[in-house]
């Protein structure tokens, strides 16, 4: 990959890319109806996804993952949503004021339970 990760502001800022449009020609997406039976059979699979990728020899490389990242059974690591959370909140606050944030957000389980709680946080 050119870049190291997909953010927001990397695809909003490169949208129209000469050299992405150029690679996405070659990119095609089929609909597996494996995974769409294994979604009906299990809806908590519905992240399921398998991605082949055959490079210039013609060498086929196959990898499937069933639960995707995120989820309960394989959630971020605290590092990611932190960095998750920056990159989007980040779009409305200010780097100091998106930290605080973060910082309420994860010392909310250990405060008392207060109506107006979030208000003041995102306030």
């Amino acid at each position: 990959m050119r870049y190291d990760e997909v953010t927001l502001e990397r695809i909003e800022n490169h949208l129209h890319d000469p050299e992405i449009e150029t690679l996405s020609r070659k990119v095609i997406v089929v609909e597996d109806e494996t995974f769409n039976r294994l979604t009906e059979r299990d809806p908590s699979l519905w992240g399921a996804v398998r991605v082949e990728l055959i490079d210039k020899q013609g060498n086929s490389h196959i990898r499937e993952s069933h639960v995707a990242i995120g989820d309960p059974e394989k959630p971020f690591s605290k590092e990611i949503l932190h960095k998750k959370f920056m990159s989007l909140a980040l779009a409305s606050w200010d780097e100091a004021r998106a930290q605080a944030i973060w910082e309420s957000i994860q010392s909310l389980e250990k405060k008392q339970s207060e109506p107006l709680l979030f208000l003041n946080i995102i306030n």
